[in-house]
C-alpha cells in the first residue's frame, strides 16, 4: 500500500511532502523507492542539486498504478456490497479518523 501511496505521489510531484505525510522513515523510503526503480516503475533525474533527484513515473509505472487504482476500486465495491452503504460510509469515516 506504502508502495502505491509513493507511486501516487511521484505522479502528482509530492515527493518531498509524501514521507512525512504516510509515516514513512526515510530509510524505508529510499529502500521503497529502490524497489519501484528495480520494477521499472519510476526514473531518477538530476534534480536542483547535487544531494536531490527528481522522481518520474515511466510508461511501466503508470500502468502499474491504474491497476492498483482499479484493484482498490473492486475491493472498496466488494466491501460496500459487504458492509451496506451506512456501515461503509461509517468505516470510511473511521478510518479518516486515523489521518
Amino acid at each position: 500500500m506504502a508502495e502505491s501511496s509513493l507511486l501516487f505521489a511521484t505522479l502528482n510531484n509530492e515527493f518531498q511532502t509524501a514521507p512525512q505525510a504516510l509515516g514513512i522513515e526515510r530509510a524505508r523510503v529510499a529502500r521503497m523507492l529502490h524497489e519501484l526503480e528495480r520494477r521499472g516503475w519510476i526514473s531518477r533525474a538530476n534534480g536542483r542539486d547535487a544531494r536531490s533527484h527528481a522522481l518520474h513515473l515511466t510508461p511501466n509505472g503508470i500502468k502499474a498504478l491504474a491497476k492498483i487504482k482499479r484493484l482498490a476500486e473492486r475491493h472498496e465495491w466488494q466491501l460496500l456490497r459487504h458492509l451496506g452503504a451506512r456501515r461503509h460510509r461509517q468505516f470510511i469515516d473511521a478510518l479518516r479518523e486515523f489521518g
